[in-house]
């Protein structure tokens, strides 16, 4: 994903501890910005703007210290006497370890680890003058915004320099996540597949040169869940059947924490991704796109097209089953003027009661998007849940089938309208699956009509329409299935089309 792919920010999840309060020091033309174990070494010019945002972002693990540079600071004069006082700054600020009785210091500086012409490496004269574990990578370092530095680009690692010890690698992922240990470290060629190690865990591609490489390094790192990105929109597509055989490499135990991340839209098929499935014999866990972090809260997006701009879906994280089925797991934020009402379900932010009643109009999450429908119908599966997610749309449904609509479903959909991005709004459709009177057709499409959406509305078939009826079959699309029933369709726009 390029740069300029990075949309509005979602806001941070509640209940996060407050970033500390920071305190600086000057050495000549460098300033030391402190943020509790953390330390910035960074140019007094411009104040390295770029990278000072990117460093706020990196977290610490408990009991560390942490020193980053820019790449301007570091060419200055004044470069190693800032070291050294940043240095003693982070690990007074660090809890010695218990295993050790020494604090550890990790040094986010490329090359730090690796030894000069006569041997020595510059984490390794720190760990013996502060006496403390120094742990610096012997290469290039990826800093993935909001979660992770990574050190093992071309087989190289961490270094761990304890005082009287010879190194040792430790590692390519700082903070270290539980599974580290259970991937491949270095580049593997699978049948006919290709897997090279990046910071979220694995880039998977029918190439050994492969364009998600350079895509994959964006992924945001969880400390529970591997994620394994699928392919890119420039290489060959790669099969389900390779993919399975990849995952039944890897002990179950790995195996269900998986997440695949679907950087070629031909892999965030439902299709696709339920043939996977089916042949691995278990159920596969898919983001919807991308995974970010900002402040310290995780985001999916939809990586722009030829002809489309980056979008935030609302379902974000997919389970599909070998039967089929496709379930949402997560949700992303609500729509502005919206707030969560439980894990897959909004409500909006001017009703009344903490919790909502049965009457009221509640968004739904669903594979496609969101249901607006009564609350008390929320619970239980429908024809909305049926819908597949499709990475150029996102598909409102309204009501349940053969149920008449709340009359206050056009004023629900044109809150629900307001409160959507740019990016959301110009992939909206809209479907009406309840029952409507031609009062409130005519006010429903007032609504639409404001934003330019395609609404479509249902026709009930007589018991005679027997040809109409055997044309909606489950293979086809949901656009198919309108047509075969007669649906009656206002604006223009492609149509959705369902899970099979």
């Amino acid at each position: 994903m390029r740069s300029h792919d990075v949309l509005e920010h979602p806001q941070p999840k509640a209940g996060l501890v407050p970033a500390p309060e920071s305190a600086s020091k000057q050495v000549r033309d460098l300033v030391l910005e402190q943020h509790g174990p953390s330390v910035l070494i960074l140019h007094t010019a411009d104040g390295d703007v770029a990278e000072h945002q990117l460093f706020r972002t990196i977290p610490v693990a408990a009991g560390d210290g942490l020193v980053l540079a820019s790449a301007r600071a570091i060419r200055s004069k004044a470069f190693r006497p800032a070291l050294r006082q940043a240095c003693w700054m982070a690990l007074e600020a660090a809890t010695p370890h218990q295993s050790s009785g020494r604090s550890r210091l990790f040094l986010a500086l490329a090359g730090a680890g690796q030894g000069n012409g006569r041997g020595q490496a510059l984490a390794q004269k720190i760990s013996r003058e502060f006496r403390a574990d120094v742990f610096a990578p012997d290469g290039p370092l990826t800093f993935v915004p909001g979660s992770s530095i990574f050190a093992g680009t071309d087989d190289h690692s961490w270094v761990r320099f304890s005082p009287g010890k010879v190194r040792e690698l430790r590692g390519t992922r700082y903070p270290r996540p539980e599974w580290e240990n259970l991937l491949p470290r270095g580049v593997v060629r699978d049948g006919e597949l290709h897997t090279r190690p990046i910071p979220a865990g694995l880039a998977v591609s029918a190439s050994p040169m492969s364009a998600a490489f350079a895509i994959s390094h964006v992924v945001a790192v969880s400390h529970v869940h591997p994620r394994f990105v699928l392919g890119s929109p420039e290489d060959e597509p790669i099969e389900p059947r390779q993919v399975a055989a990849l995952l039944s490499r890897f002990p179950w135990r790995l195996r269900q924490r998986i997440q695949l991340v679907p950087a070629d839209p031909r892999t965030a098929v439902a299709e696709w991704l339920g043939k996977l499935a089916a042949l691995a014999g278990h159920d596969v866990i898919s983001t919807t796109g991308l995974v970010r972090t900002w402040d310290r809260s995780e985001y999916v997006v939809v990586p722009s097209g030829p002809e489309s701009s980056p979008w935030q879906p609302f379902s974000t994280l997919l389970r599909h089953t070998p039967d089929g089925q496709v379930l949402p797991v997560q949700a992303s934020a609500p729509p502005r003027g919206w707030v969560a009402s439980g894990p897959l379900q909004y409500r909006r932010s001017s009703a009344a009661g903490q919790q909502p009643g049965p009457h009221e109009v509640v968004a739904k999450v669903v594979p496609s998007g969101l249901c607006l429908l009564p609350a008390s119908q929320a619970a239980k599966p429908g024809s909305a849940d049926r819908l597949a997610f499709e990475v150029d749309h996102l598909t409102i449904t309204l009501g349940w089938p053969c149920a008449p609509l709340p009359e206050d479903m056009p004023a629900a959909l044109r809150d629900l309208l307001s409160g959507l991005r740019h990016e959301q709004l110009a992939r909206v459709r809209i479907q009406v699956l309840g029952l409507a009177d031609d009062q409130l057709r005519a006010d429903l499409r007032e609504v639409v009509d404001l934003v330019g959406a395609p609404i479509q509305f249902p026709v009930l078939l007589s018991a005679d329409d027997d040809s109409a009826r055997s044309a909606v079959s489950e293979g086809t699309t949901n656009a198919e299935q309108l047509e075969a029933t007669g649906a009656e369709s206002s604006s223009a726009g492609d149509e959705p089309s369902a899970t099979r």
